[in-house]
């Protein structure tokens, strides 16, 4: 009998089919041998495909993070203030 998270681990990554690509993507990146065709995509797929999120929970926290952004009271928010609002939400998350 397997334990509930190790379910769940088997239900994401059969349902994931693009987890195995950035895996390999991954690997193309940190220089190892993969089984991509690095041909069919262009250098900067690959360089924005490092700052990807490889877990879930990292997008709905950031999703999390700009729609306190763009609630009603933050609508005076100048360029500057925001991007200040930005870095702190970042650097309070590691």
């Amino acid at each position: 009998m397997k334990y509930a998270p190790m379910v769940k681990l088997d239900f994401v990554m059969q349902n994931s089919p693009l987890l195995s690509k950035m895996a390999e993507i991954a690997k193309v990146q940190n220089g190892e041998e993969a089984e991509l065709e690095v041909e069919t995509m262009a250098p900067k797929q690959l360089s924005v495909m490092k700052y990807a999120p490889m877990v879930n929970c990292d997008v709905e926290r950031s999703f999390s993070i700009y729609k306190n952004i763009l609630t009603d009271n933050r609508a005076s928010f100048s360029e500057v203030n925001l991007e200040m609002y930005i870095i702190c939400n970042y650097e309070t998350r590691e």
